[in-house]
């Protein structure tokens, strides 16, 4: 989305393509799942661990990185998710104004939008926070219950 807005400014492929790759190196993402079911459909997940996951109440919180999704964490309710994501936002943002984040939902627009987005606004004066769906194969993977926060200061 941030690249889409430069490319509306300019006419430089290269200047595009070079904040796109800069981009990618600073964002963070971190993805709250709120049941491992689709995670075990996809065969990201064993059926053991799946089934001892949600019987445990363990929601995972992962980041896509290089190598692959890494879990960084384990979480027990949504409560804690977005414990989770104030504790990221407010440690790893440095300068609120200039960065600006990303929430995304599934089938949860309501609370990521009238809970998640306030305290991230009173934590972070003056970022700039956007609201989008998950993309549709994200969706499928992840299921019901699942959203996102992804952040970057300006590169």
């Amino acid at each position: 989305m941030l690249a889409a807005r430069l490319a509306s400014r300019t006419s430089s492929a290269e200047a595009v393509c070079a904040y796109a790759r800069q981009l990618t190196d600073a964002c963070r993402e971190y993805i709250f799942i709120d049941s491992l079911r689709y995670l075990v459909a996809g065969g990201r997940v064993s059926r053991a661990g799946g089934f001892f996951g949600d019987l445990l109440h363990l929601k995972p919180v992962i980041s896509p990185t290089r190598q692959g999704a890494r879990r960084l964490g384990l979480v027990r309710d949504r409560q804690s998710q977005l414990d989770f994501a104030l504790e990221k936002a407010g440690a790893e943002i440095k300068t609120p104004a200039a960065a600006v984040l990303l929430l995304q939902y599934s089938d949860n627009q309501p609370w990521v939008a009238e809970v998640v987005e306030p305290q991230l606004r009173a934590l972070l004066p003056g970022a700039e926070i956007m609201l989008a769906p998950l993309s549709l194969t994200s969706g499928v993977h992840m299921g019901p219950g699942t959203w996102s926060l992804a952040f970057v200061e300006a590169v």
